[in-house]
Parts: structure tokens; sequence; C-alpha cells
């Protein structure tokens, strides 16, 4: 895979040791740090430096399969789709490149690029699969399910959202607006609403961003962002289901219900 270098504005990964989070934790803050979140089969899951989470019943959090260091993570038809870095008793190369799980975490197996990438962020939908490459410091989309890869040219970035109903339609966030594409990232166009969100995620509910404190709903008659709710202390990622959004803000998940078409 050859890929050209762009600017990419991503958080880098903690590299700390002493890990001492167990199989089941009260709430997320016994974690060193938490990357992602996202809705599979109607359940909350955590993508964290000690593993992947899932949020039960009485909001406790089960670890699912073997601890690893859970950087991009994505739901696609019934897949997990996960990059990263392996713990010691995790059988697969440093950086993982993409794994996909049947079995919602419990196993995984690679799709490509194992030991050659690390996806600090992925979206999916259908067979397309788009991933910001951090050790690249490139923006690449497969159109195979990760058989094949491409890079695609975007200015600096904080997010990406891949329209669920057509994989042809990508939305990147940066600093000074949205980069939309309608043509599978070949060309994209400039949006300047007035709010700067800084995360995306598309959903059958529809596209939602956040800012620092906020979530907000994507108005595509008026091109611009409704605010959902505000007040949070600090949102690091936001991850959408038909009806609900939920919202990772610090150490805590919280949930959005959105509002009634």
């Amino acid at each position: 895979m050859k890929v050209s270098p762009i600017a990419v504005a991503l958080g880098a990964a903690l590299v700390l040791t002493g890990c001492s989070a167990s199989d089941s934790l009260d709430d997320l803050s016994a974690v060193t740090h938490v990357h992602n979140v996202v809705i599979h089969d109607g359940q909350v899951l955590a993508g964290t430096h000690e593993g992947l989470y899932a949020q039960q019943e009485d909001g406790r959090w089960l670890l699912l399969g073997e601890k690893f260091d859970v950087m991009g993570l994505t739901a696609v038809d019934g897949q997990l789709l996960v990059s990263g870095h392996p713990s010691p008793n995790f059988p697969f190369p440093d950086p993982l490149g993409l794994l996909e799980s049947d079995n919602s975490g419990e196993t995984w197996s690679s799709r490509g690029l194992t030991g050659e990438v690390d996806f600090h962020l992925l979206d999916a939908s259908a067979n397309t699969i788009v991933g910001a490459a951090a050790n690249l410091g490139a923006l690449i989309r497969s159109e195979d399910r990760g058989t094949s890869w491409e890079p695609l040219t975007v200015n600096a970035l904080t997010d990406f959202a891949l329209n669920p109903a057509n994989p042809e339609e990508i939305v990147v966030a940066s600093p000074e607006g949205l980069q939309w594409s309608r043509d599978g990232g070949a060309t994209f166009d400039w949006v300047y609403p007035e709010t700067r969100v800084e995360k995306l995620d598309w959903s059958e509910g529809g596209l939602m961003g956040a800012t620092a404190t906020g979530v907000w709903m994507w108005d595509s008659a008026g091109a611009e962002w409704l605010e959902l709710q505000d007040g949070f202390q600090q949102v690091y990622d936001i991850a959408g289901s038909e009806n609900q959004v939920a919202v990772l803000d610090g150490f805590q998940v919280s949930m959005i219900e959105l509002p009634l078409n």
C-alpha cells in the first residue's frame, strides 16, 4: 500500500504501564484512558487503553475478550472493527492494523494491515471503510472491506463520518468547518456552519456532532447545527443509533434521546 502523507490532527495514544483495570468495572475511571464509544446491537461499548468494555444494565462495565489498547473502533452490519496496540498476550503484531469480530469482541481476526497501520479513527458503511492512519499521517479508504486502500486528500481533521445509507458520502470535521464529499472522497466541498464541531457520528438517526461541551444534530435544510444538549465537562466521543446518542464525557457515558421526526 502506498499513500501520500497529509496533515491529520490526531490525538496521540497514551503509552502507559501498570494498568489496573479488571474484567468488571464500577465505572470507566478505573482505566487509564477511554478512546471512543460505539453502540453495537443496542449496547454501549467503550474502547479503552486496557480493552473493550460493554456497559451492563446495572451500569457496570464488562471486559469483552482479551485486553488490548483499542484505538480505532466502529460497528457495521453486525461486526466490530478495531485498531490499536496489542497487550503481551494478544496474538497480533504492533500496530494491529484492522481487526474484525463477528462475536461482539470475544475473539478477533485480521482484515489486513496488521503490523503496518495504527488507525486512531475508523468508520464504515456497507463495504467501505475509512481510517485515519496515525503512523502514516493519512486518511485512507477501502471499498472492499479492507482488502485494498487508497489515500484521501483532505485538510487537517479532528474526526469524520460516513453516511450509513450511502458510503459515497463522507463528512470531515476540521477547525475551519466541514469538508463534505459525495463521491467517495474524490472531491470535497467546504461547508462553514457557525458551530465548529470536533467529533462526528452518522447513524440512522442522522448526522451528529460534538463540541467540547455540547452535542448537536445536523439540519440539512438549513445547513447548520442544532443543539441537542449542552453543559458537558469534556466530550471526547459520541456514538449514535436510530434514537439515541451515547456521549463520552470524560470517563462518564450518558445517553441523549433523539427527537422524533
